[in-house]
């Protein structure tokens, strides 16, 4: 079990633990496993560069399409209420609850947006000849990254075969398969690290 961090320290810890509960896999009976290496760190540095991106650029965003406040504003106030109701919890209670990154899930597509637009508008500024190549070439990166686990593709190559279903001989034989197959060509699939979070 992690330890408990202090007042100063919450924030940092809830970011890691929100992003940790949306790449890790997790068991039946909560024995969970680390997420994998590449799309964790990879969402990381991504988002955060690109919601630096939004803030430093909002005031563009906003004037060049007023559309954007709107999704903007359901991101801050949507995130806002979830660190508020973990935050109070943690002060109540002295312990880490429902610290979970599902439940971001409602709001990556309107971040995914914003950030794309952060990144334009960075690369337009400093290279406005070659700025669409970048951002088709960032896109690309970010989908290969994303490719190397993350979802799905976690639980498959993270899976115990006591997740499978019992007396089921072709469900085993196609999971095992499956997993035998892509574990390969994911990077950091096969180490089994159980989550310390």
């Amino acid at each position: 079990m992690a330890a408990i961090p202090d007042k100063t320290h919450f924030l940092s810890a809830w970011a890691k633990g929100m992003m940790h509960r949306l790449y890790f896999a997790i068991n039946y009976d909560y024995f969970n496993y680390e997420e994998l290496p590449i799309p964790i760190t990879s969402a990381f540095i991504i988002g955060g560069v690109g919601l630096i991106l939004s803030a430093v650029f909002c005031w563009i965003l906003f004037k060049r399409n007023r559309l954007l406040v709107l999704p903007a504003t359901v991101i801050i106030v949507y995130v806002a209420s979830i660190l508020y109701v973990n935050f109070t919890d943690y002060l109540h209670f002295k312990t880490m609850l429902a610290i979970n990154g599902r439940y971001l899930i409602l709001i990556l597509p309107l971040l995914f947006v914003l950030l794309a637009s952060a990144y334009r508008v960075f690369f337009e500024r400093i290279t406005p000849h070659h700025a669409r190549a970048y951002i088709i070439g960032l896109t690309v990166v970010a989908l290969l990254l994303a490719s190397q686990g993350g979802g799905l593709l976690t639980f498959i190559v993270r899976s115990d075969q006591t997740w499978y279903w019992p007396n089921n001989t072709t469900v085993t034989n196609i999971n095992l398969g499956t997993k035998n197959a892509i574990t390969p060509l994911i990077f950091g699939a096969g180490e089994r690290k159980e989550s310390a979070i």
